[in-house]
Order: C-alpha cells, then structure tokens, then sequence
C-alpha cells in the first residue's frame, strides 16, 4: 500500500509568514492535528507522502498575499512532501487548490503501476480535495484508489455558527455544505472524531472508525507553578465555547489568590478585555505561539474547557483541548459532552450542573485543593493518554483499519 495524505498543514519553513500575512489569525489546533497524523505515520514506518494547501483565510481582505507560496513539507530532517502554491483571490481561491490539487495527484499516480494499491488520505471532505480526487480517478480507471477521509468537523456546523457572518459568506457556508454532502458518496471509508458523526453521515454507517484525537505527549517541563492559583483557558474566544459564561463565573469566586489568564482570538475579545477592567484576577494574554502555550497549562494550576452539553454540536465532536490538557500535566476542569467516550471523565474533574453558580462553586472547590490531590488527577490523566491515546498508537489504529477494510 502507497499512502498519499492530502492536508491543509502548515510547512514548519513558511508557518512564521503565513502567519505575518494573515489578518486576523490562523488556527492551531488543525495544524496541530495534522501535524500528529503525519508524526504517527512516520511512527509506524508507514509507506507515504503528504501535499498540502494550507488553510487560510483569502485574499485581499483577510491575507495580504495573492498566491501562496510553494515550500517543501519536512519532519526530522527528512523531506516527505510538498505544499503547493495557489492563486488565494477570494472568487477564485478554491478552483486554484483544486487544479494545483490535480496536477500533483496526476504525477503522483503515475508512479505506480496497477499492481500497487493507492489510498488517499484527507483531512476533511474538503470539497476542492474531494473533487480533484475524483476527477483524477476518472482519468486512471486501470489503478486501484481508495478514499479514506478524516472528518473532524461536520458541515452542519458551519450553519450553525454562520448567522454573525455576512449574507454572502452565510450563502457560501450554504452551497459549502450541500456540495460536500454530495461529495460524500465518494469517499471510501470515514474517520470520525465521534460515533454520533455516523447519524450526519450515513454514507459512513459500514464504512467507519473513531479516533476522537491524537496525543503528543513528549516529556514534561520543569515550568515552574505560578505564584498563584492559576486557571488556563486556550482556545476560540466565542460565545458557543462558553468563554462568557466561564468569565461570570470566575468573578463569583472570592479568593484574592485566584487568577483566570484567557488567551485565544474571536468575537468575544473587547467584552474580555472589559472584563479586566472589572476583575484584576483576570489576565487576557490574546492570541499566543503554540510554545507559550504549552508552558503556561504547564505553570497553571487547572485548565478549564467552559463548552456546555447544551447544543447538538457537541454530540458530533471531540473538543481538542482535552487531549491536549488531559496529557500537559495539569489538571483539567469540564463538563461531560456528549461526544466524549464515557471512559475520559475519571480522568478530570467535571460540571455536573450547567448554571453559572455551579461553574464558580466548582472553580473554587478545585483551585482550593491540596497540592498533591491536584497532582494525583493530572498524573493518572497522563497516563491513562500514554497508555491508550498517543500518535503512534491513534495513527496504527488508523493503518490497521485502512488495511482491513482494503
């Protein structure tokens, strides 16, 4: 088997000048992913290259660049692939990805001769991806291709959070989704990141696998513990990831010893910064490298997901985060969603009730535990990922399915 994995990465080379280019900001926790799939399938020794177009937002308004730029796709010193240069006008941005899309998948292609079995990877049903697959495929009816496809998101959900966006970007989010739900029929088997995905998808009810996530779990810092009882939210600053709520929440607790440091980017930026000025306990650090991150869930006491089981949504997803805290070292705190396997929730402490006053009562009850209790929640979470939820282990499940259902 010959592996291609069409993605969206970052190359480490260009990531510092895409992100210079982009007004607004780009997102981490994709890349992240991406990035792991691509760790876990050197991991296991696999057989295979990665293309990318990086997702990012279009030019003029939002990327200061009309074409992005080419660059090879590296790990380890070793070159694995390429990321292809696309014209990023906004009303031609995906019939750009599409065609750059065809011409390497052509190339690649014809590389093997019909004896070979070639499986495609994507992250996403990505409909430019989708498309250039197809009509490739079209073009070679003598080579065996399969279609695997990670869907980390659903199409449904770009409705859901389309009604602040304008009218012409709500009717783009529109046409979006039924062009991917007709595209679907096209893919061979399917990724989820939750088994409730399969009600979305029914193309995918015999034809699936979960793998809610993909942890890189390297060795722990010695970052030392901030002076105070510090609790760490990172992520989308919007009101469906709860950060409003978690604000209120926190200003309803009363040690002076607190503090709750936000950092992220979103809508939800100007009533954060208010909220600074009402509390000083409350810290917004803004938008930060991925690296600093890290070191502040390593510094912090409790790390803190606000997303509330109270929309549909979180039945068809598994908020990254929670791989990403429950491996850091540190503690997390969060409520029981839908679309996290039952078998997670030992491993953190939860929200049991959904009203603000049992957020901030649950706040001070864990910031307020001793020491060594906190210790004890967050080494038993690290190893319970070790055990059961690394690179190597998520992207072996992944092989091992792709190979049994060829």
């Amino acid at each position: 088997m010959r592996l291609l994995f069409v993605t969206g990465l970052y190359p480490h080379q260009i990531t510092e000048l895409l992100r210079e280019c982009s007004n607004g900001f780009i997102e981490n926790a994709p890349n992240v992913f991406q990035w792991n799939v691509v760790r876990g399938l050197m991991q296991n020794n696999a057989d295979f290259n990665v293309v990318s177009l990086p997702f990012l937002p279009a030019f003029p308004k939002r990327f200061k660049k009309l074409f992005v730029p080419k660059a090879p796709i590296c790990i380890d010193d070793c070159t694995i692939g390429e990321s292809l240069s696309y014209c990023d006008l906004l009303v031609w941005k995906t019939r750009s990805m599409q065609m750059a899309l065809e011409r390497y998948l052509s190339d690649w292609i014809k590389k093997y001769d019909h004896t070979h079995k070639l499986v495609i990877l994507t992250y996403s049903p990505y409909v430019p991806f989708i498309r250039a697959i197809n009509r490739v495929k079209s073009m070679y009816p003598d080579k065996v291709i399969e279609v695997v496809s990670i869907v980390t998101d659903l199409v449904d959900d770009m409705m859901s959070f389309s009604s602040n966006r304008t009218i012409l970007k709500r009717i783009q989010c529109k046409i979006e989704t039924r062009q991917t739900k007709k595209l679907y029929k096209s893919i061979d088997k399917f990724v989820l990141l939750s088994k409730h995905m399969v009600d979305k998808i029914p193309e995918a009810q015999d034809s699936f696998m979960v793998m809610e996530g993909l942890a890189e779990c390297g060795e722990l810092g010695d970052d030392n513990k901030s002076e105070f009882r510090t609790l760490l939210y990172t992520g989308t600053l919007e009101t469906f990831a709860g950060v409003a709520d978690l604000i209120e929440a926190f200003k309803r607790t009363t040690s002076p010893d607190f503090r709750l440091v936000i950092c992220g980017a979103g809508s939800l930026q100007d009533m954060i910064t208010l909220a600074t000025q009402e509390d000083t306990r409350i810290i917004f650090r803004g938008l930060i490298p991925r690296e600093e991150a890290v070191k502040l869930q390593r510094s912090s006491t409790l790390l803190v997901n606000p997303r509330k089981p109270n929309n549909e949504i979180t039945k068809y997803s598994f908020p990254s985060k929670t791989m990403e805290y429950l491996s850091s070292g540190t503690p997390m705190l969060g409520y029981k969603l839908e679309g996290i396997p039952e078998e997670y929730y030992e491993h953190y402490y939860t929200v049991d009730k959904l009203d603000i006053n049992s957020l901030a009562e649950r706040i001070e009850f864990v910031l307020s535990l001793p020491e060594s209790d906190l210790n004890t929640k967050a080494e038993n979470a690290r190893k319970f990922i070790l055990q059961h939820k690394t690179v190597k282990m998520q992207v072996c499940k992944l092989l091992e399915f792709i190979n049994k259902c060829s």
